[in-house]
């Protein structure tokens, strides 16, 4: 059993899957923490992000979601429920690891507060220029929670 699920609940963004979808998996597989898995959960009527990820790579399991498909908090659920870790990380499609040990430093401080939740600050690119590596703003927040299953359900209401 990972210690860690990356839970990935995905969905259409526009025409720009492919290029957030390579980015997330990349800062995933640049990580200096390794005992992860990562879930992706397709929330597409088409299942088109299983074409856009690697088979071979046994960290990664795939699962189509086409239920429900006007209810994007039905995916982030599919996604927690289908993790196995001890800990949980959201990644959202937009997002990524910015520095390599950005998940061994949450994994640390989750360990060392015992808290159930961490929240952590991440970086913002500018996405109308898909080849900008240029950070323009720090803002969103990530939650990161313990896998508790009574925690993980989000209320759709």
């Amino acid at each position: 059993m990972p210690k860690v699920s990356i839970a990935v609940p995905v969905s259409p963004m526009g025409g720009i899957e492919p290029f957030l979808l390579k980015n997330l998996l990349n800062s995933c597989s640049k990580q200096s923490f390794q005992d992860y898995e990562i879930i992706i959960s397709d929330h597409t009527a088409s299942a088109m992000f299983y074409k856009m990820i690697n088979k071979k790579n046994r960290k990664i399991k795939y699962f189509w979601n086409p239920n429900n498909l006007s209810n994007p908090q039905q995916n982030i659920n599919n996604a927690l429920l289908l993790s196995k870790g001890d800990f949980i990380k959201i990644l959202f499609l937009d997002d990524m690891f910015h520095k390599k040990n950005s998940l061994q430093q949450i994994i640390s401080q989750m360990i060392q507060t015992g808290k159930k939740w961490h929240v952590s600050g991440c970086y913002n690119y500018d996405m109308t220029n898909q080849e900008s590596k240029n950070i323009i703003q720090k803002k969103e927040i990530v939650f990161f929670w313990v896998k508790i299953l009574s925690d993980l359900l989000l209320l759709s209401h």
